[in-house]
């Protein structure tokens, strides 16, 4: 029969360790119609981003000189 403190001190890590993975799991569970749209907001203004860069980018290109550049 193994010592008592050493089969007390294996098990706790394991059980905190699967108490915590409980609980992230049940937050992600509980807060999916929360976490779902700001998931996709982030990848949509990851997808939209380089349009927007390129807009402004063809905006400056064609921005006409401004009165204090025409000496």
């Amino acid at each position: 029969m193994p010592p008592r403190g050493t089969a007390t001190t294996s098990l706790t890590p394991k059980f905190m360790m699967a108490v915590i993975a409980a609980i992230a799991v049940c937050g992600l569970y509980f807060g999916r119609p929360v976490l779902m749209p700001l998931a996709l907001a982030v990848l949509m203004s990851f997808a939209i981003a380089p349009l927007g860069f390129e807009m402004i980018w063809h905006q400056r290109a064609d921005a006409k000189p401004s009165a204090t550049d025409a000496r």
